[in-house]
């Protein structure tokens, strides 16, 4: 009976765990149409939002057209402000990750190619965007 209920403590706790996670797809755009995103958002215990950003299918940014150094992955939020949360460095398999922690509930996710990883707003190669609203 005990070992039963510990099955079920497990199980249930799985299943608030799981709820508490979205998926968001990040559509292709016209300026890389094989690209595919994704984002899973978790809470993390101090109540702040978790983005765990994949891609796959991205060209190195050498190879877009003009040529750019390095992805940056951003934050927009409702008010248009824009945090720039890193680079997204793309394997040899043409796949990146990148995690980043938000407060905000509501806000864009935005990739670009730039020369630089160290820009305060994104150029005009904007390669996905999507809308994300947390669990």
């Amino acid at each position: 009976m005990r070992l039963v209920m510990v099955l079920a403590a497990l199980w249930f706790g799985a299943a608030l765990a799981g709820c508490a996670t979205k998926t968001i797809t990040l559509p292709p755009s016209q300026e890389m149409p094989a690209a595919e995103g994704e984002a899973k958002l978790t809470r993390d215990a101090n109540g702040n939002n978790v983005v765990q950003l994949k891609v796959k299918h991205f060209a190195p940014p050498q190879r877009l057209t003009p040529p750019k150094s390095v992805y940056v992955v951003w934050l927009e939020t409702p008010n248009h402000d824009l945090y720039n949360l890193g680079q997204l460095k793309v394997n040899k398999d043409l796949e990146g990750t990148l995690m980043a922690v938000t407060p905000y509930e509501v806000f864009q996710l935005v990739i670009s190619a730039e020369d630089s990883p160290n820009v305060s707003e994104p150029g005009d190669q904007v390669v996905l965007r999507t809308r994300a609203l947390a669990p």
